[in-house]
């Protein structure tokens, strides 16, 4: 709806996703925060007063986006205590180890169809 009655023509996918991701947290009930230190962090679920989950968002993942991207879950995921995050992507698939840390690459459709 936003391309067809806007001027801006870029796709912007990579807003679009993270957009979207925004927008079903919320439907999902949680809290959420954004992160930003020396890194940034897309979504932070808080859940009685302590932050249980971090999430980072990109379109894709390539070699130009990859280190930024798993550094902002990675300095997020220390900051709170956590062992595991999650990065949604529109297809990607796998499962990093990363400094003692559990990084979870999701496709978006499985992520919208999954409960955290």
């Amino acid at each position: 709806m936003r391309n067809i009655v806007s001027f801006y023509f870029s796709e912007e996918k990579g807003r679009l996703l993270e957009n979207l991701i925004y927008i079903e947290l919320k439907r999902r009930g949680h809290n959420i925060f954004f992160d930003k230190e020396k890194n940034e962090c897309d979504f932070l679920i808080e859940e009685k007063g302590k932050i249980i989950e971090a999430i980072q968002v990109c379109y894709f993942l390539n070699e130009e986006n990859k280190e930024r991207e798993i550094a902002g879950l990675i300095e997020s995921l220390k900051k709170n205590n956590l062992k595991k995050g999650t990065i949604v992507t529109y297809a990607d698939e796998e499962e990093i180890k990363y400094d003692g840390f559990t990084i979870n690459i999701v496709p978006a459709i499985n992520f919208l169809t999954t409960k955290i």
